[in-house]
């Protein structure tokens, strides 16, 4: 059910929204409190860029992989059925909204990078966002830069393991793998990435690839307006500027 408040229109928060679980999330929005579907898009911003990310590589065909995945999702609520996670349930359809753009592309004549040998590519890195602290920029930057260069099967679990520190139960449920496989190649990313990282990895990792911020406001600003539903708070203004 969609609202008749005009798109942008800052509308006075649900009470306690904030400690709703999420399956009470999504029973609200299915029964028409759609602006409640922002809470889930704060909520899962970051795992979602962070998990596009580690299969695309790519910042801008992340983001556009996130939108798409919250899209789909919101669509589709009636299917999802509370027994295992609404993260991990989210998480998987963002994989796949990856996986079809990362098929699009590879139409296109490119470097094939095989799942055992990593090429290292020096993507940009958004070393002027204000989210990332000055002292820690081209550690981050480094850290990024490794992780990019890691096999796709490793990389994607080395995300949501070492990076999001999911559990390996939420990680497995995320991709669909089963537990085993999630250790081992969590194992196998840390063994590649270069020694000198390795003591830094997890502590300044926290930091990589993060999605927070005007970042997060203008994602969330951009799925709303799409899905037709008024947003609490928008980016401040409550309006895409």
């Amino acid at each position: 059910m969609i609202t008749d408040t005009p798109l942008g229109t800052i509308t006075p928060p649900t009470p306690g929204r904030e400690a709703m679980s999420d399956d009470t999330i999504v029973e609200r929005v299915r029964a028409g409190d759609t602006r409640l579907y922002e809470v889930l898009l704060r909520r899962y911003n970051q795992r979602l860029y962070r998990l596009a990310r580690s299969i695309l590589r790519d910042d801008a065909l992340a983001q556009d992989a996130v939108q798409e995945a919250y899209v789909a999702a919101y669509f589709r609520l009636d299917q999802y059925v509370a027994k295992g996670t609404f993260g991990a349930w989210l998480s998987r359809i963002a994989v796949n909204e990856a996986l079809m753009s990362k098929r699009k592309r590879s139409r296109q004549p490119q470097l094939s990078v095989g799942d055992d040998e990593g090429i290292p590519l020096l993507d940009s890195h958004p070393l002027n966002d204000p989210s990332h602290h000055s002292a820690n920029r081209e550690l981050t930057a480094l850290i990024e830069t490794a992780i990019d260069g890691l096999p796709e099967a490793y990389r994607v679990v080395f995300v949501l393991r070492g990076v999001q520190q999911l559990s390996i139960e939420e990680t497995a449920d995320s991709l669909g793998i089963p537990a085993a496989t999630v250790k081992t190649r969590y194992h196998r990313a840390r063994e590649r990435l270069q020694q000198a990282l390795s003591p830094h990895i997890e502590g300044a990792g926290l930091h990589a690839f993060e999605f927070a911020g005007r970042r997060c406001d203008r994602m969330v600003a951009r799925v709303m307006t799409r899905l037709g539903v008024p947003w609490v708070d928008g980016d401040r203004t409550g309006k895409l500027q």
